[in-house]
């Protein structure tokens, strides 16, 4: 019983320093489930950089992406998912849109604390924080189109395939 009275007090004490809520947001990933390749991509490596395993004893398995790097067919597979939600009617297309938006938020607020906490290496950081700030841009104008340009250190993580 004292065990679990120390868990839940380490457990409020962390909870309302900000980087930990910032990153926990962010490990439950996309509320849409067909952006496979986003959560893949994002939410996957935020998981494994906070220090998430992929332990098989766990009831739920959790996927983690251990690897740094992404194929160019990951990056292409993702855009596509977007792009299929924001290709949908008026109302909702500007639902996903929302939903799109908030969720990048909350990417984007991990990967800064993740960076603050020293949790990530900055060529990673940026790479990563550029292409979540693409994604949540087109988002907002409802299209996806990514340019790599825009994307520091792309060529050390998109791997071609």
């Amino acid at each position: 019983m004292a065990e679990i009275m120390i868990e839940r007090s380490t457990f409020k004490e962390l909870v309302n320093k900000p980087e930990f809520y910032d990153i926990m947001t962010a490990l439950r990933g996309p509320d849409i489930d067909t952006l496979v390749y986003i959560k893949w991509i994002f939410t996957c490596r935020i998981r494994y950089l906070a220090g998430i395993t992929n332990d098989r004893k766990l009831a739920l398995r959790i996927n983690v992406r251990e690897k740094p790097f992404i194929y160019k067919s990951d990056l292409n597979n993702a855009v596509n998912e977007v792009q299929a939600l924001l290709k949908c009617d008026n109302k909702v297309g500007y639902m996903f849109s929302i939903t799109l938006n908030h969720y990048f938020s909350h990417v984007v607020d991990a990967l800064i604390s993740l960076d603050r906490l020293g949790m990530i290496e900055p060529k990673e950081y940026y790479f990563l924080f550029d292409l979540a700030h693409e994604f949540k841009e087109n988002a907002r104008k409802g299209k996806c189109v990514i340019d790599l340009d825009k994307i520091r250190h792309s060529d050390k993580f998109i791997l071609r395939k």
